[in-house]
């Protein structure tokens, strides 16, 4: 299959020498060989990101400009093709004393259900041996997320600096972090109570989760 343009599906003309170039859509200016008989110029890193997208906009609206297409995709809202809209995401670290249940399913779930929006961590200001293993046996079972195979108890201060804060519940001790929370759930510590317990709390893990990510991305 011949080469052609992402823009316009023109074919490619390649040059002696590299000569500067601005890209159709971020506009980064860089020197290269490549570009359309037709002159448009498409960069490595958004002809990577943004092939998909571009080419089905492409094929849905023939018989238009297809840079118009793509101005028309980005006004009122972030551009998904422009490198500087890749923000990084928000690292939000979960946090118990003990660092054993609440905050590692908290992590686990975040990673499950958020990991498109913001990093999640848990942490506590004490270390157990091990994750409640009640914990993860629901977790298992309800999520098939094995916690033991991806997460372990920790201290604060092996985690990234967070964006967030969040503490699970202060009914066993808050945790100290020089520094104030940027929320507190305030669920109960299910440690030794019943399977319908430790649920109760896992799904209160899970709406808060959802709500968390709804309000990081303004839905």
């Amino acid at each position: 299959m011949n080469e052609e343009c992402l823009i316009c599906k023109s074919p490619l003309s390649y040059l002696e020498t590299a000569q500067p170039m601005t890209c159709e859509l971020c506009g980064k200016t860089e020197h290269s060989k490549t570009a359309c008989i037709k002159g448009h110029y498409v960069c490595d890193e958004c002809h990577t990101r943004g092939m998909d997208a571009v080419i089905g906009i492409c094929l849905a609206q023939t018989g238009k400009n297809p840079i118009e297409i793509l101005n028309t995709q980005c006004i009122g809202k972030r551009c998904p093709f422009s490198p500087q809209n890749h923000k990084p995401k928000k690292k939000v670290a979960f946090l118990c004393v003990h660092n054993s249940c609440r905050s590692q399913i908290a992590e686990a779930l975040g990673k499950h259900l958020a990991s498109d929006v913001f990093e999640s961590y848990s942490a506590g200001s004490e270390l157990k041996p091990r994750i409640n293993p009640d914990a993860v046996r629901l977790m298992k079972q309800l999520y098939n997320i094995d916690m033991e195979e991806t997460q372990r108890s920790k201290l604060f201060a092996e985690i990234p600096t967070p964006d967030l804060v969040i503490s699970m519940g202060c009914d066993v001790g808050c945790p100290y972090i020089g520094r104030a929370f940027d929320d507190n759930w305030n669920l109960p510590d299910p440690t030794g109570e019943s399977d319908a317990v430790f649920m109760e709390v896992i799904r209160k893990i899970e709406e808060n989760i959802r709500r968390l990510r709804d309000s990081l991305t303004g839905a």
